[in-house]
């Protein structure tokens, strides 16, 4: 007999239950991890933080609502102190800045975009490379306008 059980947004799947209502313990079934009994364990729960890498070569923002068609992904590719978003046809200065399993992304825009800020709190959710979504959340400025909020998930490569 298999059971589901969901606790605090985890859903746990379980298998070798006993349902036989004897008292005897359920003999244990090899549909799992041979090295665990055959207990079978599948975790559906929220993604668990990872470290921020050191630097950053290149970010993929969804729902980015600076996009040019007001959502969708924006890439962006880092070099060094500098930033380049291709679809835009814009550049500008990068601050990136690590701490534990957040970073600050600060993008300064240049060019035809003088003016334009893009300030985020980045939240490591998956390793490099990983297509596992990260979030952002943080104020995109546009030219003379008041920073407005911004927030959405991304995926990165170091």
């Amino acid at each position: 007999m298999a059971g589901l059980l969901a606790v605090c947004g985890f859903t746990f799947l379980f298998t070798g239950c006993d349902d036989d209502d004897d008292g005897s313990p359920a003999a244990p079934t090899n549909t799992g991890n041979p090295g665990n009994g055959g207990n079978t364990t599948t975790n559906t729960g929220p993604a668990t933080p990872t470290p921020a890498p050191a630097r950053l070569s290149q970010i993929v923002l969804n729902g980015n609502p600076g996009n040019p068609a007001g959502s969708g992904q924006t890439v962006i590719n880092i070099s060094g102190t500098t930033f380049n978003y291709t679809a835009g046809g814009y550049s500008g200065t990068v601050q990136y800045t690590p701490s534990g399993t957040t970073a600050r992304l600060r993008l300064t825009y240049g060019g035809t975009a003088t003016g334009d800020v893009d300030d985020y709190t980045l939240q490591f959710m998956a390793p490099s490379g990983s297509s596992t979504p990260s979030t952002f959340s943080g104020t995109q400025k546009v030219g003379a306008a008041a920073a407005a909020p911004a927030s959405g998930t991304f995926t990165y490569t170091q």
